[in-house]
């Protein structure tokens, strides 16, 4: 993996293998798994041609012959990191999709918190009474609603253009 032959590798030192910030964390986490026993960390991994790769180090310390040691394993989490990319860059694309669109979009926790809701629906919850909306830009709980609900406020308020401050609030 490092591209280093036997020889060299015997006269390198862990701390060898990591450039810049990398190196200071990972020099941190030595002392940590000498201090306290154990410690994990991230960082990259660089390699005799220069590249560097993102591993997840874990390590022990051991007691051998009365001497504290550390012992540790590494995994190459590069495919990790492409998805958490990969998963960024859908995010920011679906955030931008969402906060562009013309039909009203709001998104909410399990929990009943809401986390999003876009320009259009705004405007929509402004167009409606106060008396008969909730305003989502203070609304901080807002229920998900059962079939029940969904089916009372179509039958009530078709065609929906927001959800009515009872069918939200619960």
């Amino acid at each position: 993996v490092s591209g280093y032959s036997p020889e060299e590798l015997s006269n390198m030192q862990s701390l060898d293998f990591f450039r810049g910030g990398d190196r200071d964390i990972v020099e941190h986490t030595i002392e940590e798994v000498f201090t306290k026993g154990h410690a994990s960390t991230e960082a990259f991994f660089t390699t005799k041609d220069g590249s560097a790769i993102p591993y997840l180090f874990s390590s022990r310390r051991i007691i051998l012959d009365g001497k504290p040691h550390d012992v540790g394993t590494a995994i190459d989490i590069t495919e990790r990191k492409r998805s958490e990319e990969a998963l960024r860059e859908s995010e920011e694309r679906f955030r931008r999709f969402a906060a562009a669109s013309s039909y009203g979009f709001a998104m909410g926790e399990l929990s009943g918190q809401l986390v999003f809701a876009n320009a259009a629906t705004l405007r929509i919850v402004e167009e409606e009474s106060e008396e008969d909306s909730v305003d989502l830009k203070h609304a901080t709980n807002v229920a998900s609603p059962s079939p029940d609900i969904v089916e009372q406020h179509r039958v009530t308020h078709f065609p929906y253009r927001s959800w009515c401050k009872q069918c939200v609030m619960g």
